[in-house]
């Protein structure tokens, strides 16, 4: 991650933040050149999908199966069975721990989210809210435009 910080931080380009106040959560986004590259919540600062897609190997990966993407891309939480199930992958990972999900035979990361149980829960219970989705393609972070 250090090496990154150059590249998305240049040394003479102001960082901006921009706060809003959302319903159930303040949310600060942090730019530089008017690109969105990190969204904060009270719990923790993800990076925006275009990062990611820039560098998929940032964090940690959970693959949903193909009947949960739709969901996913609608916003939704992604629950334990849409991990467990035979389309569903997940590497280690503790609960509060922020990830990117992608979806069963894609390549591109379609979210981000917070571990709401580890992958120990998720496998042992099998059941409820799996990873919290922060930050999905196509939400509102994802059409925002700053600046001209």
């Amino acid at each position: 991650m250090e090496a990154l910080i150059p590249g998305l931080f240049p040394a003479d380009v102001p960082v901006i933040e921009a706060k809003f106040k959302a319903p159930h959560n303040d949310v600060s986004l942090i730019a530089v050149n008017n690109t969105i590259l990190f969204v904060q919540n009270s719990e923790a600062i993800v990076p925006h999908l275009r990062i990611l897609h820039q560098y998929p190997e940032l964090m940690k990966k959970m693959q949903v199966d193909k009947g949960a993407i739709k969901h996913v891309l609608s916003g939704a939480n992604i629950m334990c069975r849409g991990l467990t199930s035979p389309g569903g992958k997940m590497v280690d990972a503790e609960e509060g721990e922020v990830v990117s999900i992608v979806g069963e035979g894609k390549q591109s990361i379609i979210a981000v989210g917070i571990m709401r149980k580890s992958t120990a829960q998720i496998r042992s219970e099998n059941s409820g809210i799996g990873i919290e989705a922060l930050h999905y393609l196509g939400d509102g972070i994802w059409k925002m435009h700053l600046g001209h």
